[in-house]
């Protein structure tokens, strides 16, 4: 509870970049838990920036703080917070932890004495006028946005470490950024697609987590900066990162080679000197397209010159795709791709031993970026390839030079005092969630399970992914078809599960029953009834590793709409928020709350009917 004896009063703006309304929602609850609010009388928002103004000047707040606060501020809705009755810890904590605050403003009766290293670094603090204290400050969720920026433009010389000390002088204490700097400064600022800060941009990855809502609620259901958080669909690793930022250990379990390749080097970048990464890249670059000074490190450089001996053929079905897709397209694509990934193997192998299964990530990125296959029918092996038409290697050579600006930004803040704890990562699955932990406990599981099979029309997975996978190393051909059995949600998992589907919940056994009764979507049935069984499985084992006190986070589509193709006519809903809370309470957990998130269309509304419905996520809540 706030100590009522410390008048603070703090001002704070949302992340400009908010597009949806309703994270307003998400926002306030997150930062109520930080600064841990008991009445919501302390809490007021702001909804226009005349409104910002006078109260950042009722507060007596200089103008410089005033020219932080509404440099870049919301075009509409609620554009900030006035917090009453707060504290110097609620000003840390939002700016250290929160993922919603953009910039904040604090004044205090009693001195402020900041015990951060890093909030220091990112706050004024200032004793006039004498009967006042105040500080301000810029988060570092809307740093780390920023700094998207920095690492893709790391190809122009520009050291990410120095831009963000400019930028900093440049919003804190109004110091010009230098020439070189500058554009690249207010490109960072303004942007709204920032989402892809440090390694979350590290490999192409299809339905992982929002970085903003993962942090959010890990900062709502652990405020304090203890505990450990579990994801047993660890997937590209989005929460194991978020986790490790605010300070949680982390743990994560994914039967998907490639998730674990993925997520078990994220913040590998993290404990790499950036001069090293420059070294490897300045080489990489000087033995493929000769540029660079091979003088500038003394040590040796690399070569291509044996890459034929790290050639491997694509397996099939690819193989055979990819030699009639190039036929079509009039070169031999199939050799582009495999001499390509055999260049690249043979420059990994020359790198230092410790990079190496960072560079096969960076390699499996190349490819997935290459090659996009999206499975079509309702489970008999029908697919499309999107051929990207630059090359493998060039994708390559590009990702490797953004790690060099992302191990900056990790040195960077590592230098100003953020401890980051490196997670775990399991190859398994999440049905044995609690026993490959051996005994030990999570505090908070925040993930997100597959789509069911039946909506999403997922199939074939490891074939999806065959050649990222083998020529990385991430598995063996003899391990794909066990793969494909082995993933939760496949259309592939035909397991006789039929006696089971009296024992299902409402809410499933709605959707079954439209399945088994529809001759066009029958063959959906059974893997449709195969994944619910497995996500039971997988609420049981949830239960078991959890901490007596401990939250299980499910994030789940809201809803998965059957229709006729032609006319839009809605056949039947999937109502997969009241299915997973059903299961959960059969599995012996209790269902907390229900948070509904409203997410922004995007892409091509015109790719599928019914594109343009409404679509949210829900994060279905369970405690033991």
């Amino acid at each position: 509870m706030i100590n009522k004896e410390n008048q603070a009063k703090i001002v704070l703006t949302l992340r400009h970049n908010i597009d949806v309304e309703s994270d307003i929602t998400l926002g306030i609850s997150e930062i109520v838990s930080l600064c841990k609010i008991t009445d919501n009388n302390d809490v007021r928002k702001l909804s226009s920036s005349i409104e910002l103004i006078e109260e950042l000047k009722t507060l007596s707040a200089p103008s410089k703080a005033i020219k932080l606060l509404t440099h870049n501020i919301r075009k509409k809705g609620v554009i900030g917070l006035i917090i009453s009755n707060t504290n110097v810890i609620c000003y840390e904590a939002l700016i250290r932890l929160s993922a919603f605050t953009q910039d904040v403003y604090l004044v205090n009766e009693r001195e402020i004495s900041l015990t951060q290293q890093l909030v220091k670094k990112l706050s004024v603090v200032q004793s006039e006028p004498a009967e006042k204290m105040i500080a301000y400050g810029i988060s570092l969720s809307s740093l780390l946005d920023y700094s998207t920026k920095m690492v893709f433009h790391r190809d122009k010389g520009l050291n990410a470490n120095s831009l963000l000390n400019e930028l900093i002088n440049y919003l804190l204490y109004e110091k010009q950024p230098s020439k070189a700097s500058y554009s690249i400064i207010k490109e960072a600022i303004a942007a709204k697609k920032t989402s892809l800060y440090l390694t979350h941009e590290l490999h192409l990855y299809k339905g992982k987590f929002f970085p903003r809502m993962a942090r959010s609620l890990i900062n709502r259901f652990l405020p304090d900066g203890k505990g450990v958080v579990g994801d047993p669909f660890v997937g590209s690793g989005t929460a194991l990162l978020e986790a490790a930022l605010v300070g949680h250990q982390s743990i994560g379990v994914d039967v998907d080679p490639t998730s674990v390749l993925i997520s078990s080097h994220k913040l590998t970048p993290a404990s790499i000197d950036p001069d090293l990464i420059l070294e490897v890249c300045s080489k990489i670059n000087v033995a493929v397209y000769g540029n660079g000074n091979p003088d500038l490190f003394s040590s040796t450089g690399y070569t291509i010159d044996n890459w034929a001996s790290f050639r491997i053929n694509a397996p099939e079905p690819m193989r055979g795709r990819l030699i009639k897709r190039g036929k079509e397209e009039g070169y031999n694509l199939l050799g582009e791709i495999e001499d390509d990934s055999a260049k690249v193997l043979c420059l990994i192998n020359q790198v230092p031993i410790h990079l190496q299964p960072l560079m096969r990530v960076c390699l499996s990125h190349a490819l997935t970026k290459k090659l996009r296959l999206r499975f079509v029918g309702i489970g008999n092996g029908r697919f499309t390839i999107d051929v990207a038409k630059v090359r493998v290697l060039d994708l390559f050579v590009k990702k490797i030079s953004h790690l060099v600006a992302i191990s900056e930004v990790f040195y960077w803040l590592k230098s100003n005092g953020l401890l980051i704890p490196l997670p775990e990562v399991i190859k398994g699955s999440a049905k044995d969630f609690d026993a490959l932990l051996s005994n030990r406990k999570v505090d908070l599981i925040l993930t997100s399970p597959p789509y069911i099979p039946a909506s999403s029309g997922r199939e074939h997975y490891a074939r999806a992914r065959a050649i990222p996978l083998i020529f990385t190393g991430a598995a063996t051909l003899e391990e794909l078809d066990y793969l494909d059995e082995a993933f939760i949600g496949e259309m592939s998992a035909q397991v006789d599960t039929l006696h089971l589907e009296k024992s299902m919940p409402q809410h499933v056994r709605e959707t079954l029953t439209f399945l088994r009764n529809d001759q066009q979507r029958l063959p959906k049935y059974l893997p449709t009834l195969n994944y619910y069984v497995d996500i039971e499985k997988v609420l049981h084992s949830t239960k078991k590793s959890l901490s007596d006190s401990g939250k299980a986070l499910f994030v789940v589509g809201s809803s998965h709409t059957f229709y006729v193709h032609k006319t839009k006519e809605i056949l039947h809903t999937v109502d997969a928020v009241s299915a997973m809370a059903e299961l959960g309470e059969k599995a012996g957990l209790n269902v907390d709350e229900i948070i509904h998130i409203p997410l922004k269309k995007s892409g091509n509304l015109n790719a599928r009917p019914r594109s343009t419905d409404d679509y949210s996520e829900s994060v279905v809540v369970f405690r033991k």
